[in-house]
C-alpha cells in the first residue's frame, strides 16, 4: 500500500477577494444595522425605565396586578422600541446620511494619502541608509580620500586671494 502526500493547497493560485465590509454596499449594511440596534435600543431603554418608575411609585396595588401591568407594559415597549429602530434607519438614511457620509469618505481619503506617505518615507529612509553605507566604504580608496583635500586647498587658496585683493584695495585707500 502506497501512501500519498495531500495538499489541501491549490495547484493555481487564487485571488484574494476583499471582504464585503470594504466595499461601500457593505459598509452601508453595517450602518444600517447599526442605526437601527441604537434606535432600538434606545426607544425600548428609555420608554421602559419610565414605566417601571410609574409603576414602582405606585402603592395601592397588589403584586400580581403590577406584574401583569409590567408584562404588557414591555410587550408594547419592544413593539416601539422596533418601531424606533425602524425610524432610525429612515432618519439616517434620508438625513443625517448626507453630512456623515461625506466626511467618512473625506476622512478615508485622508487615511489613504498618510498610508502612501508613510510607504513613501520608508522607501526613502531605506535609500538614504544605503547611500550613507556607500558612503562609508568610500574613504577605503585613496583616490577618492585625496580629491576632497584638494578641493579645501583650492578653496582655502581662493579665499586668501580675495583677502589679498581686499587689503590691497584697501590700502591706496588709507594714502589718500
Amino acid at each position: 500500500m502506497q501512501i500519498q502526500k495531500v495538499s489541501f493547497t491549490s495547484s493555481q493560485p487564487q485571488e484574494q477577494k476583499e471582504s464585503a465590509l470594504y466595499s461601500k454596499s457593505g459598509y452601508m449594511s453595517q450602518l444600517r444595522g447599526a442605526q437601527f440596534v441604537e434606535g432600538f435600543l434606545a426607544t425600548y431603554g428609555i420608554l421602559e425605565t419610565i414605566d417601571k418608575f410609574v409603576l414602582v411609585n405606585k402603592k395601592d396595588v397588589t403584586k400580581e396586578v403590577l406584574k401583569k401591568t409590567a408584562k404588557s407594559h414591555t410587550k408594547y415597549n419592544l413593539l416601539l422600541g422596533l418601531a424606533g429602530g425602524i425610524a432610525s434607519v429612515l432618519i439616517g438614511k434620508y438625513f443625517t446620511d448626507r453630512y456623515t457620509l461625506t466626511f467618512a469618505e473625506k476622512q478615508y481619503d485622508k487615511l489613504v494619502k498618510y498610508k502612501e506617505i508613510n510607504n513613501k518615507t520608508k522607501e526613502l529612509i531605506k535609500e538614504v541608509k544605503e547611500v550613507g553605507q556607500e558612503k562609508t566604504q568610500l574613504p577605503e580608496n585613496k583616490e577618492n580620500t585625496s580629491e576632497p583635500k584638494s578641493e579645501n586647498k583650492e578653496k582655502t587658496e581662493l579665499e586668501e586671494k580675495k583677502v589679498e585683493d581686499k587689503s590691497s584695495e584697501k590700502k591706496p585707500e588709507e594714502k589718500r
